[in-house]
């Protein structure tokens, strides 16, 4: 039921016939008193926030991630875990529908695997012919990580490589978020984004400098006119939206950046207070005043700013050296720095221990959970980089490939009219070993006998994909029979099979008869 716009809280009666007039508060967080005074709200939109605060937290960022090592070791946690040496395995999954089920186009599937990894090569993927695909998938995370979002150009052409299509990586920073203008056309921009009526990007402004002008970017020159209108179907503009209505991202180091700076700046004083009582000196002290009398020019004294260790001064007369001897950093320091870090860890969403690298403390089920949910953060941002980056680039290059009939199926091309069943493929992100391998293969085992788990379920677990794991079996046991080669399968650990305690027993029979004759 709305509210009334008349409402007004009703006066409360209390003993003695006085009335209160101030309203309760449902919620004690609301409360506004001496302990929440300065507790202050953000009443901004999504967008006002962004458009105030992002070049402040990018700039801070980025400085944070290249001089901060626990910042720099979150970016390589990324590039390790969340793509791996490998990246992204890529396989198609092309399929025609039939009375039996989905029968897999094993011909097209092969082609498109071979093209797709041959377009991946550094010469290329990337425009500049610098980075393989791989290499942009590390260079992706780790950027949106310090700088919250990434902007990904694709350019189509046969002028770029064979396959007629290329990526280039452009700094979000050159999307001005200063840039907010209202068009003739009723199109307006906002920090550098055009939309249309219905709010969708239609275009990117890109802010361009001309070569030649690096002495001028470096001393802060900005250039705001000369920017180029990227239509929006050549841009991915890739963010973690965490908010409703978002228009750009924000650093994910946003959160712990303040403590990064006070957890730096509490170890360099820390650090300079230990050379301090490390560097331990001596005086000799001149108290007579004969060289004042005789020689008023004679100074042989200097006053000692700055302790060199070893060294003896000899101080003016007149000046007392009073001992200085600091003890900091002492047994609080690693306790104060360890809750420092658990604050950044939490605000990465890692675990302490492994952004510390501190396993003092860790046992077997501290570790294997702290790893599990960890994990789980790895592969929830596997699939937001899937659906918002990897997708969305073998989509275009799809299509492009389809438009210039350059992936060859037998004597033929792929058919534009087949686009949808071309478009099914997986890209498997790394998987992790156990921290105890036998344990979870012998609960596999145990799932697989029980029905609970299927064979394609556990090799998918592993970053492989079935039908190859399959098709490499069938090839050696193929290979092995041409040879004469046969191979016992090996039963699992904690017991034999009956294969085995049939063979034992007709080893032992044999071995009787062999004694009895």
């Amino acid at each position: 039921m709305p509210i009334r716009s008349d409402f007004r809280p009703r006066p409360r009666k209390v003993e003695g016939g006085n009335i209160l007039t101030t309203q309760m508060r449902d919620y004690q967080a609301s409360m506004i008193n001496n302990l929440t005074a300065s507790w202050t709200g953000n009443y901004k939109t999504p967008a006002q926030t962004i458009f105030t605060e992002l070049q402040k937290l990018v700039s801070r960022s980025r400085d944070q991630v290249q001089n901060n090592d626990y910042a720099k070791f979150f970016t390589t946690l990324l590039k390790t875990n969340v793509v791996g040496p490998n990246g992204f395995d890529f396989q198609s999954k092309a399929a025609d529908e039939s009375m039996s089920g989905m029968v897999k186009d094993l011909a097209a599937m092969g082609s498109i695997n071979r093209a797709f990894k041959g377009w991946s090569r550094m010469l290329s993927a990337d425009r500049f012919g610098r980075l393989t695909f791989c290499e942009m998938q590390r260079l992706f995370i780790a950027a949106v990580a310090t700088d919250g979002e990434v902007l990904v150009r694709i350019h189509r052409g046969s002028k770029w490589n064979a396959y007629s299509f290329a990526l280039e990586f452009i700094d979000p920073m050159y999307l001005d978020v200063m840039h907010n203008d209202q068009l003739s056309g009723g199109n307006i921009i906002e920090m550098g984004i055009e939309y249309n009526a219905d709010d969708v990007p239609v275009a990117y402004h890109i802010t361009k400098f001309p070569k030649g002008q690096l002495n001028s970017l470096a001393s802060g020159y900005r250039m705001t006119g000369n920017r180029e209108r990227v239509p929006a179907t050549d841009i991915l503009h890739c963010f973690l939206q965490e908010k409703v209505g978002q228009p750009r991202g924000i650093p994910w180091l946003a959160t712990p950046l303040l403590r990064m700076n006070m957890q730096t700046g509490f170890e360099e004083a820390a650090l300079t207070n230990a050379r301090a009582g490390a560097g331990k000196m001596g005086f000799f002290e001149n108290s007579s005043d004969l060289d004042k009398i005789f020689d008023k020019d004679k100074q042989t004294g200097e006053i000692i700013d700055q302790a060199d260790p070893g060294t003896w001064h000899e101080l003016p007369p007149g000046v007392t050296a009073k001992e200085y001897d600091p003890t900091y950093p002492n047994n609080e320091f690693g306790a104060f720095t360890k809750a420092i870090l658990r604050g950044i860890a939490a605000g990465l969403g890692v675990a302490y221990h492994t952004l510390a690298n501190d396993l003092e403390g860790v046992n077997y089920s501290s570790g294997r959970l702290g790893s599990q949910n960890e994990r789980d953060a790895w592969m929830t941002l596997q699939a937001w980089m899937k659906d918002n980056f990897l997708y969305p680039v073998y989509e275009a290059w799809l299509d492009e490939q389809l438009v210039r009939g350059t992936v060859r199926v037998g004597g033929g091309k792929l058919r534009a009219s087949d686009r949808e069943k071309y478009l099914e493929a997986e890209f498997q992100g790394r998987r992790w070993a156990g921290v105890d391998p036998k344990k979870e293969e012998d609960a596999n085992q145990i799932a697989f006998n029980m029905r609970t788990k299927s064979l394609s379920q556990i090799i998918r677990e592993r970053a492989q994909d079935p039908d190859q794991v399959w098709q490499e079996i069938a090839e050696d046991e193929a290979k092995l029979e041409a040879l004469g080669i046969k191979v016992q399968p090996v039963a699992p650990s904690g017991g034999s099979s009956d294969e085995e305690e049939s063979d034992d027993e007709s080893s032992s029979s044999d071995a009787d008869e062999n004694e009895n004759q």
